[in-house]
C-alpha cells in the first residue's frame, strides 16, 4: 500500500506534471528545479528547497569547524610526529596504537579507538 499524495505542497500542470512545490523550511513555493532529487519522497524531490539545504550545510560546517578548533584531537611530540589521539566514542587519549588504521582520515588512523569499534560491531552483530 503506497502513502497518498499530499497535493497541497505540490501544484500540477493540466497534463499532471509537477510543475512547483512548496519548501516545508521557507515556506516558499518553487519550481520543480529548484529542489534536490530524493529517491525516498513520493514525488522524487526533497521536501526542502535547494537554498534551505545550502544554508543548512553552511551552518553545519561553520557548527562543525567551531567544534574542531575548540577540542583538539591529536597530540605531537617535539619531532611533529602523532604520539596520541583523542578518542571521540569514549572521550579519552590513548596513544596511536590503539586506533585502527583508516585510510580516509589526515592522520591514517579511525576517529574511535579499538574499545570502541570492538564495542559498536558487538551491538551491531547483536541488532541483526
Amino acid at each position: 500500500m503506497s502513502k497518498p499524495i499530499d497535493k497541497s505542497i505540490r501544484k500540477y500542470d493540466y497534463d499532471g506534471n509537477l510543475i512547483e512545490k512548496y519548501c516545508k523550511k521557507c515556506n516558499q513555493w518553487y519550481s520543480v528545479d529548484e529542489f534536490h532529487k530524493h529517491n525516498n519522497v513520493i514525488d522524487n524531490l526533497s521536501d526542502r528547497c535547494k537554498y534551505c539545504i545550502s544554508d543548512y550545510h553552511k551552518e553545519y560546517r561553520k557548527k562543525k569547524k567551531r567544534i574542531n578548533l575548540i577540542t583538539p584531537i591529536r597530540k605531537y611530540d617535539g619531532k611533529g610526529e602523532l604520539v596520541e589521539k583523542f578518542c571521540k566514542g569514549c572521550n579519552q587519549w590513548f596513544s596511536i596504537g590503539s586506533y585502527y588504521k583508516h585510510n580516509n582520515d589526515v592522520d591514517g588512523l579511525s576517529h574511535r579507538c579499538k574499545g570502541c569499534i570492538s564495542i559498536i560491531s558487538k551491538e551491531y552483530r547483536k541488532g541483526k
